[in-house]
This record gives C-alpha cells, structure tokens and sequence, in this order.
C-alpha cells in the first residue's frame, strides 16, 4: 500500500511510530467501524506500519464491541447512529482509548460539535482525505505511548509492592530482632545490675576480710589487693598495684615459687593450692596458706587469677611443735628399744649362764645319785630320780627357748644368718616352705639396724601364722641405692589395709613403729584372696 507524504510539523515520524509499535511488545488493534472508515479511500490512506484490524459495521452494541475487543484506536463513521452518544459514553468508561471520527464534507462548525462529544480528532472527507495517515500515526503513538507508560507504570506498581513487601518483611525483621535486642538489653541490664550488686557485696566482704586477697592478670601482675593484704605488706595499694610477686622478693621468702604456681593456673586453668611466706619487719616469718582460682571469661579463656590467703602460721608453729615432739618420741622409742633390747641380751645370757648352769649342775649330780646310792631292789627311787630328770631336761629346754625368745644368739653373728634361721625355724615349726633370699654382700649391717630387721622379719612371719593361712612364704633382703630393703610375701588369703588399718592390730602397728623410728618407709599391699606383701625400706645412714 502506497503511503503519502506526512506533515513535518508536529507529525510523529515513521520510525517513532515503529519504536512505539516494538515497545508494546504486540501489534495495536485497531478499529473500523461504520461504512466510511471501511471505504478503500480511507484503508489506502492508513500507514504501512504492522497493526491488527477489526471491523464493526451494525448488530451488537458497539460499546459492547470495544469492551470485547479494546482496541488501541477506533476509526468511527460520524455518520452511525448515536455516534456522538457512543464518544462520551467510551470517553466515561475508557478515556484512554482514542476516537478519530470521520464525517463526509464536514463543515467546521459540525466538526466543533463533534469534537466536543469527546472524540480525540474529527476529520472532513474527503478534504482532509491525506491528514488520516498523519492523524491515526499521532494517536495511535499516543495510545501506544500510554499503553507503554501502563505497562511500566503496571511493572513500576509490581516492583513497588515486591519492594513494599520486602520492607513490610523487613521491618518485622527488624521488629523482631528489635524486641530482642530490648530483650537483650533488658537482661543485660538486669544482669549489670546483679553483678553491680554482687560486685558491691564482694567489695565489701573482701574490704572487710581478715584473709588477704589478690587479683592477679594474665602477666602475673596485681590488679587488685584488699585492705588486709596492705595492712600486712605495710604499703598502699597504688605501690601494689601492678607488680609481680618476684619483685616483692626482700617481702615473700619463696616469691619465685609462689610466682611459678601463678603462671600454671593461668596456662592451665586448673586451681591449686600454695604456701606464701611473708617476711615481717622482725625476721619472722608469717605462713599464709593460698588458694589460687583461674577466672574465665565468655570464651572460655583465663582472663585474670584470684588468690586468696590465710595466715596459718599458728598452726604451722603447731605442726613444728608436733613434729619436734613425734622427732623426741621416736628417739625415746628407739632408746627405749634399745634399752629393751639390750636387757633382753643381758638377760637371755643371765639366763644362759647362770640359771643355765645351775640346772647343768642339778642335773649332773642327779644323774650320779643313781649308781651310787640306788640298788637293784630300790627301783621306786630309780623312778623318781628319772622323773627329776626328765623334769630338769624340760627346765633346760624352757630356759633355752626363753634365750632364743629374747635374743637368739646368732644375732651377734649377722642379719643374713639371723633371717636364714628364722626362715628355717618357720619351716620346721609350722610346716610352711619359707624362702629366704638374703644376698651375703649386705651381711654387714649396724647391729641396731640388724636387730629392727630381724623383729619386723619375725613379727611379718607371726602375722602370716596368725591370720594368712599361706601355703608358701618369702622372705627377701636386697640393696638399693638409698636403702635397704626387707620384703615378706606370702600366698594366704589377703586382708584390706585400709580395715586393718581402722581395727589397729598390733602386729602391723609394732612394724609401722619400728620403720618409723628408723626413718624407714613402710607399704603393705594386699587384697581379699591375693595373698599380701610387706615391703621396709630403711635409710642405709643406719649402716656401718
């Protein structure tokens, strides 16, 4: 279709009106309606831009046709019936919609009335036969124009309410995470306020402490002294503050010691247990026994150390007392032993020699009574004089047995014979192996030493006879660098320590006391239905 020359002025030009017609994303419907926009003089007329037609020439409703069709332009025939009736009604229901009527050689008063119906233009045909290429271009841009304009107003509303939405999502977001926070800061207020409260109550209790009271940093410097520690150290705090306990050494006798305790809580975080030993301005020195507490923040890790001190130096005093007096009483006891022990010789050889030898003399002259004045024909005084005999033989055995009970003379021998005899003698007596392991190279030993040993050997054995019910025993003597080493063993039935230990027997009692005044070292392992060992190790000062 051939198209004419369009005005300059004023007129949209071709490709505007394709740039329209590629930004409504579909080809503009437009409209013919009536006889005369359907004429071929008006079609020939019409732009060869892309565009859909429809046409409506009678029958329905043409408002009804535009409500099912909503075309972008209508080209209406002036001359249909209510035509100007239909432009207001479309002008009410779809201002947008833009109407170019055509009448048949109309005047210019007839046009006014018509544009005043509502229609967007009004032409004359056929004098205005080549403005309908021109006209429907500007209209048709316009309503593509707007039909644009919708459309992003349409995609400009979507995005509007999805950002709308987003900020309606947001701010009960921030709704939310604002109550928490108030929430938050509410129980964080809450908790300053208890820790205000706690923190008053521990200033109060540690300003008012008898015990002293240090709080160390990471650096093993104080951050906070109470006014107990001042009062004892005789200086304020602004000289305390600050400082590590190294640099109070002319103060705290074992301030590198103390130091080294500090800086394993703070490595480790594990609490521990000291002793702080302060010096006063006399010499003396106060013993402060301290507690040391790892203090941890949020994450877990050692912000700072507590160390909290009592002056135990009473008690100190008493314990050095206590162990003056234990040191006294084992020395008495290791007199009274060996004075004990010493009269047991004494009397074991009064016994040998003096009662031994009266009963050797008794016996003697008995034994010649009977050749000399018993007969043949006497034999009741043959009978009784045997009945003496064997009377002063079982004496001589008494006495003998009392000796060896007191002090067997093979003591004065050495501690390896002693213990080899008293093994032997345990197997003979009460019919239980008894293994001796006694090196010779350790025979030579204080004779105090030796007779210690030899007791608690022989107080071990009672023990196994009394209450083990043992099918094996031994007994063994060895060196250490240190000590000497004495160890009974046995396969009887076994014992708690710990019960025996509350029942007090005083076989184990009179081993743990001899150990003890010999500076020794006692440890009885044993268990219900194991058998039981007992383990002496004595200081080898005792040797000769």
């Amino acid at each position: 279709m051939k198209n004419p020359a369009i005005p300059a002025e004023g007129l949209p030009s071709r490709t505007a009106l394709q740039d329209a017609h590629q930004d409504a994303q579909s080809d503009p419907l437009v409209m013919l309606a009536g006889s005369l926009a359907v004429s071929a003089d008006v079609i020939s007329h019409l732009p060869a831009v892309h565009f859909r037609t429809c046409v409506w020439q009678g029958g329905d409703g043409l408002v009804d046709s535009v409500l099912n069709h909503c075309p972008d332009l209508i080209l209406l025939d002036a001359a249909v019936d209510d035509a100007t009736t239909f432009c207001r009604t479309l002008n009410d229901i779809a201002p947008n919609i833009p109407v170019i009527l055509l009448a048949a050689s109309c005047t210019a008063e007839s046009k006014k009335k018509l544009l005043e119906c509502g229609c967007a233009d009004c032409l004359s045909l056929p004098e205005q036969v080549t403005e309908i290429e021109p006209r429907f271009n500007i209209h048709l841009e316009r309503r593509l124009r707007l039909r644009q304009q919708q459309r992003q107003l349409d995609e400009m509303r979507a995005q509007l309410y999805s950002m709308e939405e987003q900020a309606r999502l947001r701010t009960f977001e921030l709704s939310r995470k604002n109550y928490q926070l108030r929430r938050e800061i509410g129980e964080r207020l809450n908790t300053e306020t208890i820790l205000r409260s706690r923190e008053e109550q521990y200033r109060t209790l540690a300003e008012n402490a008898s015990d002293i009271i240090i709080r160390y940093s990471t650096a093993c410097r104080r951050l906070y002294v109470n006014p107990a520690f001042e009062r004892i150290i005789k200086l304020k705090s602004s000289q305390l503050i600050g400082q590590s306990p190294v640099g109070f050494a002319t103060t705290l006798r074992n301030a590198a010691e103390y130091q080294a305790v500090l800086e394993r809580v703070i490595t480790t975080g594990i609490n521990a247990d000291t002793l702080a030993e302060l010096i006063e301005d006399d010499g003396n020195v106060n013993y402060y026994q301290m507690r040391v507490v790892a203090e941890f923040d949020r994450n877990g890790k050692v912000m700072s150390v507590l160390a909290v001190g009592r002056n135990i130096s009473p008690l100190k005093q008493a314990e050095r007392y206590l162990e003056e007096s234990r040191a006294q009483l084992r020395d008495l006891a290791t007199h009274i032993e060996a004075a004990r022990e010493e009269e047991r010789k004494h009397l074991a050889r009064e016994l040998h020699d003096e009662l031994g030898q009266l009963l050797s003399t008794l016996r003697m002259r008995t034994r010649l009574l009977q050749p000399e004045y018993i007969g043949d024909d006497r034999k009741l005084l043959r009978e009784r004089t045997d009945a003496m005999l064997k009377i002063i033989d079982n004496a001589v055995e008494m006495v003998r047995r009392f000796v060896t009970n007191l002090r067997p003379g093979i003591l004065d021998l050495d501690i390896c014979s002693a213990l080899q005899w008293l093994g032997q003698g345990f197997s003979n007596t009460y019919g239980v192996p008894c293994r001796v392991n006694v090196p010779p190279g350790i025979c030579k030993v204080d004779d105090g030493l030796s007779v210690a040993l030899f007791r608690i050997a022989q107080e071990s054995l009672n023990n196994v006879v009394k209450h083990a019910g043992a099918t094996q025993v031994s007994l063994t003597l060895q060196e250490a660098p240190k000590y000497i080493v004495l160890e009974v063993q046995d396969n009887g039935r076994g014992f708690d320590p710990v019960q025996s230990a509350r029942k007090k027997t005083f076989g184990i009692l009179g081993i743990k006391e001899r150990v003890e005044m010999l500076k020794g070292r006692l440890q009885i392992d044993s268990a219900t239905g194991q058998g039981a060992r007992v383990h002496v190790e004595i200081p080898w000062e005792y040797k000769n």
